[in-house]
């Protein structure tokens, strides 16, 4: 325990106990000095990375925006066309049909994206991991994407070595299925 002003002036001259708590006062000083530039520094670190996320979040809802309005404008022109008249003949109006559902189902899959991005981002996605053979996951996906692949004049073929007939000779994958067929899907589509 440090000793009190008057055990000091007893033992010491007043100098020496002036000088002792001037120190002592010195030194709370700069630790607290210290810990409030420290508070600061912080604060300005978390306000630029507070600034960057604003901002990447501003980018990522304008690209969002952006990339929704296309299929929307497809979809309300073709209702449009198809509500006025315009579109006398029956193979047309099929074609219009078509297109709308097409465009119906890249909404579809941009709002999945979406979604999967804000749960991810959020801590909250949970893959459900099991073993699965990867020719499944390319042929679903391939299977989904047929109809865009088909408008697009765009053909996939596929060509996996077999190790006997029938069995394929990729091992099983430790994924989560539907996760990765989104992926697959995505990559394709792009």
């Amino acid at each position: 325990m440090p000793p009190s002003f008057v055990e000091m002036t007893a033992s010491g001259s007043l100098a020496v106990a002036v000088a002792n708590a001037r120190r002592t006062n010195l030194g709370i000083s700069l630790a607290v000095l210290s810990l409030l530039t420290a508070s600061f520094l912080l604060m300005l670190v978390s306000s630029v990375r507070a600034r960057r996320l604003a901002r990447e979040q501003m980018n990522f809802v304008a690209g969002v925006s952006h990339e929704l309005r296309t299929p929307l404008a497809v979809i309300d022109s073709a209702g449009y066309n198809l509500s006025r008249g315009f579109v006398n003949r029956p193979e047309a109006t099929r074609e219009y049909g078509v297109m709308i559902r097409n465009e119906c189902h890249r909404l579809g899959e941009m709002v999945e994206q979406v979604l999967d991005f804000a749960t991810y981002r959020s801590g909250r996605q949970v893959f459900n991991h099991q073993p699965i053979p990867l020719t499944d996951i390319i042929d679903e996906s391939v299977r989904a994407l047929q109809p865009l692949l088909d408008e697009g004049g765009f053909r996939i073929e596929q060509q996996i070595p077999t190790s006997q007939p029938g069995d394929p000779c990729f091992p099983l994958v430790m994924a989560d299925r539907q996760a990765m067929i989104r992926a697959l899907r995505n990559l394709l589509s792009n």
